[in-house]
């Protein structure tokens, strides 16, 4: 074996999202609590593409602040919700529906607000979040 192979992608392989988001909790309940001991049951890790991660999630609620060191490409796969986005210390909000998706600037604060929905993002690696309490600095 030459250093070439030991390098080598594995072969691709379809992913069937149906499959995926089966089994998959919500992560909040519609009080904004946690409905999960772990959060981990809200989100699927499908692949990787060079420092993000493909993930397939679940949740309803008011999800806290966060932002990446990059964009993030987020789909929505099934529901709606409003994706506030946190720029010169001002929120704005946007609409989306199954089907539409954003990407989010790097470093740009956002936060979901929705009744349910499934969501397929490519989500730049570390999250930084921020209490929804109050907003980020």
């Amino acid at each position: 074996m030459t250093g070439h192979e030991d390098n080598k992608s594995p072969d691709p392989a379809p992913v069937d999202l149906t499959q995926a988001l089966s089994g998959l909790a919500f992560l909040l309940d519609p009080a904004n609590t946690p409905a999960l001991d772990t959060p981990e049951d809200s989100f699927r890790l499908l692949g990787r593409l060079h420092d993000r991660g493909l993930f397939v999630s679940t949740f309803s609620g008011d999800t806290p602040w966060e932002r990446h060191g990059a964009d993030e490409l987020l789909l929505i796969l099934e529901g709606e919700a409003k994706l506030v986005l946190l720029t010169d210390g001002h929120e704005h909000p946007t609409q989306l529906s199954k089907g539409q998706f954003l990407v989010v600037p790097e470093n740009t604060w956002h936060r979901f607000e929705t009744p349910g929905i499934r969501i397929l993002g490519l989500t730049p690696q570390p999250t930084e979040t921020s209490s929804t309490d109050k907003l980020p600095d």
